[in-house]
């Protein structure tokens, strides 16, 4: 008897086991037919796909946007190179135990992130150039939650200080 009910034990966990591999192969195909983050026809990515559905773009407007996008990552790529080498000299200084340049190697890297913040500020005006003006105000209220992801947290409240925050809401 003790025979038989082994017998059933173990098929119980083999056959459990075979779901359990078969869920999680499902669980794994299922995440690959994710879609890209880039079209690979036009190199849109889906934030921007979110913004042509969200400003309703004419197709005018879509190919303006478009360039400008762009030419954004053009110039982009062409400073984040250059960060990255910094970034390299500075890696390579500190397995030399070299820290004669590593001021200079700082400074440069934060001079290029500033380089980084003025191409998008102005990808930013550009594109807020191409919007009429309830695409402007839609655009600004996009751009006010990206830089500010999270308002359900507000320090003010916390620390007794009275703060505008009717642009929050």
């Amino acid at each position: 008897m003790a025979i038989l009910t082994n017998k059933k034990f173990l098929w119980g966990v083999i056959i459990l086991l075979i779901v359990l591999n078969l869920l999680s192969l499902s669980a794994i195909w299922r995440t690959r037919d994710r879609k890209p983050m880039f079209n690979q026809k036009s190199n849109i990515s889906r934030q921007d796909h979110f913004l042509h559905r969200k400003l309703n773009f004419s197709a005018e407007q879509q190919v303006s946007f478009d360039s400008l996008i762009t030419e954004q990552r053009r110039n982009l790529s062409v400073v984040m190179k250059e960060i990255g080498t910094f970034r390299k000299s500075l890696i390579e200084s500190i397995q030399s135990d070299n820290n004669v340049n590593i001021d200079s190697l700082v400074k440069q890297i934060g001079d290029k992130q500033m380089v980084l913040e003025k191409i998008n500020y102005n990808h930013f005006k550009e594109v807020l150039s191409i919007c009429n003006s309830d695409q402007k105000k839609e655009f600004l209220k996009i751009m006010d939650r990206a830089v500010m992801p999270d308002r359900r947290y507000d320090r003010s409240k916390r620390s007794g200080r009275e703060q505008d925050t009717k642009r929050f809401r």
